[in-house]
């Protein structure tokens, strides 16, 4: 039996429709469509799934910067910040002038305190990217913190110039003039600053520490209405509030909003040195005492609070601790006015012993107004308006002598 056996045919050379051809992706592309994907999730505040895309970019294509970058765009979102430095260094390996890498990683190395490094990656940010305000006030926070303010006031001033409305620059540089005391300045930002933005209660609050600076203690105390009103909580507003109070003699209001701010803040010294004036002013010296003490072990560099405490101590007649407490002052800030008017006068006591050494005492008040005359040269001069008056030789009236040439002096 014959089989019969169909011939198949060879095969022709193949043809292929270019139209259906698809390429394979490059591994940036790949790379590019999971940081899309990673994008989207990080806008819907899916951060696990975020830094599981960018995982999966850098997996992709491992020499490509800008997936590293948002590696660690989404680590820092999510608070792992240790994580998200090594992806920011991992990008700049690749790309020394990414800018954007530069910024972040300078930001999380300013939180650290490694502010040379942090300034040199600004500066190269800046360089690379010359537009870029956020590194410019960066940078400001960066320098100030390195105790150059006068180069952070500059790099602001300079973005100022360029852009007059940006928020960040007008408030750091607002704060900035402040620490720096210049005050008028200061007030001139800060109301540029809420003129931007109205509801900003640190500016505030600031504007009304810049008033109190200038002596506008009115206008300030409605500032700090104005921050009470927008934060009720704003522990620092009502003891600056309190304070304007005291001093104006409204003195159940100022109460209300110091013990307002100690509750709130307990640890806040200048709430303890308010509620030491308050008590001074209703003469309850021991609850002053207290307070002025509180103050000091809360924040041992107070100045004011040694002050106001050498002032109780003398109207409690205990006058060599008193000058002792003058001396705290004067050791941390030796041009306090206040405190070198106030240790001359101590030493004529308030109350005195029938043992006490009145001729001592009296050539002592002497030897102090004798140093007074040098100590307020030329350069003083103008600081002794704040000084006179706080403290008086009040008690020289009840010592059976003729003063006339101590009080000619004083």
């Amino acid at each position: 039996m014959t089989i019969l056996v169909t011939p198949v045919p060879e095969p022709g050379p193949a043809i292929i429709d270019p139209d259906s051809m698809t390429a394979q992706p490059t591994p940036a592309e790949t790379a590019d469509r999971l940081i899309a994907l990673g994008v989207q999730a990080e806008k819907a505040d899916k951060l696990v799934e975020a830094c599981l895309r960018y995982r999966e970019a850098v997996a992709a294509a491992p020499a490509y910067a800008a997936a590293h970058l948002n590696l660690g765009i989404g680590l820092e979102a999510s608070g792992d910040a240790a994580a998200a430095v090594l992806a920011y260094e991992a990008a700049l390996a690749l790309d020394p002038n990414e800018a954007y890498a530069c910024y972040n990683l300078a930001k999380l190395l300013f939180t650290r305190g490694e502010l040379g490094r942090a300034e040199e990656l600004l500066r190269r940010a800046l360089q690379c990217k010359r537009d870029f305000p956020e590194a410019m006030v960066v940078l400001a926070r960066v320098l100030e913190s390195n105790a150059e303010p006068a180069q952070a006031l500059s790099v602001l001033e300079e973005l100022l110039r360029d852009r007059p409305d940006h928020a960040g620059a007008l408030r750091n540089g607002a704060l900035l003039l402040a620490r720096l005391a210049r005050w008028a300045d200061a007030e001139a930002m800060l109301r540029r600053v809420l003129a931007v933005d109205s509801a900003d209660v640190d500016a505030q609050c600031w504007l009304g520490n810049a008033l109190v600076r200038l002596g506008r203690t009115g206008e300030a105390a409605e500032c700090y209405r104005r921050t009470l009103q927008l934060r009720p909580d704003f522990a620092e507003a009502h003891c600056y509030l309190g304070s304007i109070l005291v001093d104006r003699g409204i003195l159940d209001e100022a109460k209300t909003h110091l013990e307002r701010a100690a509750a709130l803040q307990p640890g806040l010294a200048e709430a303890h040195v308010g509620l030491g004036n308050l008590h001074n002013a209703l003469q309850q010296l021991e609850q002053a005492e207290a307070s002025f003490r509180r103050a000091i072990a809360l924040d041992p560099g107070f100045v004011e609070a040694y002050a106001n405490l050498g002032h109780i101590l003398v109207l409690s007649g205990r006058p060599e601790l008193a000058l002792a407490s003058y001396d705290a002052a004067l050791a941390l800030d030796p041009e306090y006015v206040e405190a070198r008017w106030s240790r001359a006068m101590c030493r004529i006591p308030a109350l005195r012993s029938a043992q006490e050494d009145l001729a001592g005492s009296r050539r002592a008040f002497s030897e102090e107004l004798a140093a007074l005359e040098q100590w307020f040269d030329a350069g003083r001069n103008g600081a002794g308006f704040r000084a006179v008056g706080t403290q008086q030789p009040f008690w020289l009236a009840y010592q059976e002598e003729d003063n006339v040439a101590l009080l000619r002096r004083y």
